[in-house]
């Protein structure tokens, strides 16, 4: 069974992703029956908000980390709010 301890200490792997931009990964929530996981891309404070990668490659990427460490995991979704229509990109 999928547990939120093995996914968090994993989280390490896909945060890193993103840290030297600035960025971070956190975790959402889990839904253990069907191995879902959802994480929010955190911006706020970014030097490069751009140089992020798109979320669907995030995604791919993060899914692919995780399940190194947690077989259990099938798929990641990631709160982007760059999609959101009210983010403004933060200045450089």
């Amino acid at each position: 069974m999928l547990q939120e301890t093995q996914v968090r200490t994993a989280l390490t792997d896909v945060s890193g992703l993103v840290q030297a931009d600035g960025g971070d990964i956190v975790f959402v929530s889990l839904d253990p029956d069907k191995g879902r996981v959802a994480l929010r891309l955190v911006v706020t404070g970014a030097t490069c908000e751009e140089c992020i990668l798109p979320r669907p490659l995030l995604e791919d990427i993060a899914t692919g980390i995780l399940q190194r460490t947690v077989p259990e995991v099938t798929s990641v979704s990631i709160e982007d709010p760059r999609e959101d229509p009210d983010h403004v990109d933060s200045p450089h």
